[in-house]
């Protein structure tokens, strides 16, 4: 039961540089090329604070564009590639930080293109997700007199949110296999969880996924990106007029999670629904 994406969630994370993130070598010649420190958002952002973007034209400064470098995004694995026009053949060697971060394998040699083996962490790709609408909500309080009259205050501050439903989530990675399924897992395997053994405690850089219980806790407080329903098209070419959403996730949605079996008799899928926070009235985000 394959289930491409649709959707993603990605939030930011913060990087510091080692002064040795990437090293390229193409025939004789070798450049290191680093990812300034600072905090990124991993696909779904502008190109100044999208990690993979300020790599691949870092490399294409520190060759000359002579071989050019091309940054690709395939919408239906959520894998990267980073590739050159010639004349030879490229060995890639990044630090093993960001390479766990960005999913990329710490030695690529002998290609004409570097790619990611698996989706990057702080990145969530859905098979399907239905929100309602983006309404408005405001703080307030109100009660009912005893002749039925009402009383209220307003906060005066208001906020845009909606309710979002994502189905079709893998309950494990195990189950993420057997389905096909390219869409992140709700749990870790219980081999792979870390710390106590308990998710959102961090999974080490060495498990080849990332989870929706550890990123709930990673992006507490942070800005995300919400692209709902419009992933494979943001993935495609950069475009100023392709939105989508800067939103957060409630804390209290981390705390207690609304997740669920979604098949009663078959726990291979959960759905998730979590309220979210838009932080503008219009989308803004784009990936130009």
């Amino acid at each position: 039961m394959s289930q491409p994406p649709t959707s993603a969630l990605c939030t930011t994370w913060d990087w510091t540089t080692t002064g040795a993130d990437l090293s390229v070598t193409v025939g004789a010649t070798t450049h290191p090329v680093n990812l300034p420190t600072g905090t990124y958002t991993t696909y779904l952002a502008p190109h100044a604070t999208e990690p993979l973007a300020v790599l691949t034209a870092a490399l294409n400064t520190a060759f000359s564009s002579s071989p050019t470098f091309v940054l690709s995004i395939n919408p239906a694995t959520g894998l990267w590639t980073i590739s050159i026009n010639g004349p030879a053949a490229m060995t890639a060697t990044w630090a093993s930080g960001l390479a766990g971060y960005l999913g990329a394998p710490v030695v690529a040699s002998g290609g004409m293109s570097m790619s990611a083996t698996r989706v990057p962490r702080f990145v969530l790709l859905f098979a399907a997700l239905v929100a309602n609408d983006w309404t408005q909500q405001t703080a307030l309080a109100s009660s009912t007199a005893e002749d039925g009259t009402e009383f209220a205050v307003t906060s005066g501050i208001t906020r845009w949110g909606d309710e979002i439903t994502i189905s079709y989530i893998p309950a494990h990675t195990s189950d993420q296999t057997v389905a096909g399924s390219v869409c992140n897992p709700w749990f870790p395997d219980d081999a792979d969880l870390a710390g106590s053994g308990i998710p959102g405690l961090g999974l080490p850089l060495t498990v080849t996924y990332w989870d929706i219980a550890d990123h709930l806790i990673a992006s507490l407080g942070r800005t995300q990106s919400l692209a709902r329903g419009n992933w494979p098209t943001l993935a495609g070419t950069p475009s100023a007029t392709v939105f989508y959403d800067l939103v957060t996730i409630p804390g209290k949605e981390a705390a207690a999670p609304r997740v669920r079996m979604q098949f009663p008799s078959w726990s291979r899928f959960r759905t998730w629904t979590t309220k979210v926070h838009r932080l503008a009235l219009t989308p803004v985000g784009t990936r130009m």
